[in-house]
Formats: C-alpha cells, sequence, structure tokens
C-alpha cells in the first residue's frame, strides 16, 4: 500500500482523525478571521494512518495510505 504525506498549515483545528477515510476535496480544517475564511482541503483519498505536529514549522503532518 501507497503512503503520501501531507502537510498542512496548523493555524486552525483539523477536523479528521486517525483512521479516518478520506476523500479528494474533503474539507480538513477551517481558518476563520475578520477578514475572510480560509478552507483547507485535502488532495488525494485514502486512510488516515497519522497525524503528527511540527512546531518547527507549524504544520500537521499527515500520512495517508491508498485505499486502491
Amino acid at each position: 500500500m501507497a503512503e503520501t504525506v501531507i502537510r498542512k498549515d496548523a493555524t486552525a483545528d483539523l477536523k479528521i482523525k486517525i483512521g479516518d477515510r478520506i476523500r479528494n476535496g474533503q474539507i480538513v480544517s477551517a481558518k476563520t478571521n475578520s477578514a475572510c475564511e480560509q478552507l483547507t482541503t485535502l488532495p488525494i483519498s485514502g486512510t488516515v494512518k497519522s497525524i503528527r505536529f511540527n512546531g518547527n514549522s507549524h504544520e500537521f503532518i499527515i500520512v495517508v495510505s491508498d485505499t486502491k
């Protein structure tokens, strides 16, 4: 099974957790402030294998396995 690493800015909380089945285009976080709302989506489909926070770059590192 192939795995893909996705890096997402950690400004907003994630709406996914380990074990979730995700799909391409699914919204995983929403950053809202008075000026705008920014939605973050996933570029692939699969199952979330791990989520790690990298404090140095202030990002979530999400590992997704391919479901094909």
